[in-house]
């Protein structure tokens, strides 16, 4: 049985690779910056400590006396009792923070605060565990574990922030875009490779941003949007009854909802150097079958009259 033109096309076709390029250093600036998100939360925490301190003295101070009157109590030194108000504080500060990197959904943010909680407690705890002798009293052992968690937390801030950047670097350093003669590859991943193809034909249009920066320094991100994610919207009607009591009310919701094109750097062209000439290849790769088909037509008619100019000969 003979194989079919087509099949034995596609196994001897190999892809001509036309450019290939990763994520610019300056593209990534932004997650970069978002790394340092601990370090931000600790330079407002120093800021607004003292705001704490004239709060607490003024405005809380039946709370701050009953809090001292309970540390008092339990035998917790005052200085113990500072170490976890400023503990706490931090945290408070964190948490802002880490809910502000969930609704942006920027996981180098997220991951360098989650960082932030872990590492000063892991030295905290080898601290107390290397240099205190082993205890039964767990107030003792948790009110060491938080003055080094205080006095560790620097550190931990800073070796997080390190280990972020070391991973954001090297996620650049895994992403490859390759521009073929058959469609737009992108490939990339640390623990998990991603590897996808988007042919010329399923590109419904190519969208460039550009920041400022990104227009006075020549980066930028360019995004090939499939022909099925164009315009898409999505509605939501909702109608509900709810009875409290005596009363029934009812209430009608109405919802719109428009599908973003993503910015993920494993789904687009994420910070690349020069994205207006990479804009302008891909165009001209979609455009390329049109030509043709327009070039058919043209060298068609110039045949039909020919053929024409004969007969009538």
């Amino acid at each position: 049985m003979t194989k079919s033109q087509y099949i034995e096309y596609s196994e001897e076709h190999k892809k001509v690779e036309i450019l290939s390029m990763r994520p610019s250093i300056l593209g990534f600036l932004r997650k970069y910056l978002l790394c340092l998100t601990p370090i931000f939360a600790l330079l407002i925490y120093y800021l607004i400590t003292p705001l704490f301190g004239y709060l607490a003295s003024t405005v809380f101070t039946p709370v701050a006396g009953f809090v001292n009157f309970v540390m008092s109590a339990m035998n917790i030194p005052q200085d113990v009792v500072n170490s976890i108000a400023g503990f706490v504080s931090f945290l408070l500060i964190l948490f802002i923070f880490l809910l502000i990197s969930w609704v942006l959904r920027s996981t180098e943010a997220s991951g360098a605060i989650g960082l932030a909680l872990i590492m000063p407690l892991i030295l905290a705890v080898v601290d107390v565990w290397s240099s205190q002798p082993a205890t039964t009293d767990t107030l003792k052992l948790a009110a060491s574990v938080m003055m080094a968690y205080r006095e560790n937390f620097l550190t931990g801030v800073f070796l997080a922030v390190a280990i972020l950047l070391i991973r954001t670097e090297v996620y650049r350093r895994s992403i490859r875009y390759k521009i073929t003669d058959t469609g737009v590859s992108i490939s990339g991943g640390i623990w998990r490779k991603q590897e996808q193809t988007m042919p010329y034909n399923q590109i419904g249009r190519v969208v460039l941003e550009q920041s400022l920066f990104g227009r006075l320094l020549n980066y930028g991100t360019v995004i090939p949007v499939g022909v099925a994610e164009w315009g898409a919207e999505y509605y939501t009607r909702e109608v509900g009854t709810e009875v409290k009591g005596d009363k029934i009310s009812a209430e009608v919701s109405y919802a719109r909802t428009l599908k973003e094109v993503s910015r993920d750097p494993l789904k687009c062209l994420y910070g690349v150097r020069k994205p207006n000439e990479i804009k302008t290849i891909i165009e001209k790769m979609m455009m390329a079958p049109f030509r043709a088909e327009i070039d058919q037509v043209e060298y068609l008619r110039k045949i039909y009259e020919k053929m024409d100019s004969g007969k009538a000969e």
